[in-house]
């Protein structure tokens, strides 16, 4: 989302074309099938090296706010805080922890709001309605 508000908002023409996951686009440009594609670092430094050294990267985001959890507002609160305290609680276990390690994350906290609005200044309301030219499976 972040690659297509960049090229959107700079006017720069596109074809989307999606795949099921990050390794996916780096496999699919690596074989050829797509000259170029969106990813994260993070993703990308866990490729295989014959993979990741097919690939140049040629442009890099800057950092914005992570993906959050929300609720649907007809959810009871004490059922939310509830689900809330347990996710944050997960880097307290073992157990915990190798559920987060098996997402690759650190750990939970909790946020406001309005630590999003780094995201809400890019537009991608206007990505809504863009249409994929294709999608793959």
């Amino acid at each position: 989302m972040i690659t297509r508000a960049n090229l959107q908002n700079r006017s720069v023409p596109f074809e989307a074309r999606y795949v099921s996951s990050h390794d996916s686009v780096y496999r699919s440009i690596a074989k050829g099938l797509y000259p170029a594609g969106g990813g994260v670092i993070r993703t990308s430094n866990n490729m295989e090296d014959n993979i990741r050294k097919q690939l140049r990267i040629l442009w890099t985001s800057p950092g914005y706010t992570p993906h959050a959890f929300a609720a649907h507002p007809r959810l009871d609160s004490s059922v939310v805080e509830s689900i809330q305290t347990g996710m944050i609680k997960l880097n307290d276990t073992a157990e915990g922890r190798v559920l987060l390690q098996g997402l690759n994350l650190n750990g939970i906290t909790h946020a406001r709001d309005e630590e999003w609005n780094d995201i809400r200044v890019m537009n991608l309301q206007s990505l809504v309605d863009l249409k994929p030219a294709a999608s793959q499976q």
